[in-house]
């Protein structure tokens, strides 16, 4: 997604999760390298979490850098979002994720322009903005834990033959240094068919 969606749905988590909304920018920082070729095949990817952490930090001095299970988990908001209007590799090569609305994958057909709100009038893109910051703020209070289980499990959902996210976890818990708790028997949301409905919907419109 834009970055600007990436940083509302990130402001959102860290709020539900109660954590420093300073570290919002973090969610857009897979995408430093945006204009490389293969960039999601090669950057969206649990693996590489300390190289993403260590240029970034380079290229932003001014992030703020202490807190990394925040940081892991905007990273892997960044990933979960993603998913809307493309494939997604955080697994590895061979299992994509991917959730993108039809009328999401027709507007990038029709258009061929990277940018899926480019030619979308001021009215269209304040609409689109103004839902998306009500629907991300529609998420319940949870726990880091919770904020895990829910976009890991929602990548699992989406993913065609269905990984489990047990060594992501392992790579995500080398990153922060502390155990994470992915409990999908116990915690799932609604949101991710809210969001892709709304998505269809608004493309659709405009």
């Amino acid at each position: 997604m834009d970055a600007k969606s990436h940083v509302l749905f990130g402001e959102s988590i860290l709020e539900k999760c109660n954590l420093d909304p300073a570290y919002a920018p973090w969610s857009t920082m897979p995408d430093i390298d945006i204009t490389t070729l293969l960039h999601r095949y090669h950057r969206h990817r649990f693996y590489i979490l300390d190289k993403i952490y260590s240029e970034s930090i380079i290229l932003h001095p001014s992030l703020p850098k202490e807190d990394k299970l925040t940081i892991a988990l905007m990273i892997t908001a960044h990933f979960y979002l993603d998913i809307f209007n493309g494939w997604v590799f955080c697994w590895g090569p061979r299992c994509p994720a991917a959730f993108v609305p039809p009328q999401v994958a027709k507007e990038y057909i029709e258009d061929l322009h990277f940018d899926l709100l480019h030619k979308e009038t001021n009215e269209a893109i304040e609409a689109f903005y103004l839902k998306s910051q009500a629907l991300f703020d529609s998420l319940p209070h949870m726990s880091t834990d919770e904020a895990f289980t829910f976009l890991l499990g929602d990548l699992t959902r989406h993913t065609p033959f269905r990984p489990t996210p047990h060594r992501a976890i392992q790579h995500l818990q080398a990153f922060i240094g502390s155990p994470i708790a992915y409990t999908p028997e116990s915690f799932a949301l609604s949101f991710t068919a809210t969001y892709y409905a709304f998505l269809n919907t608004f493309f659709e419109k405009w």
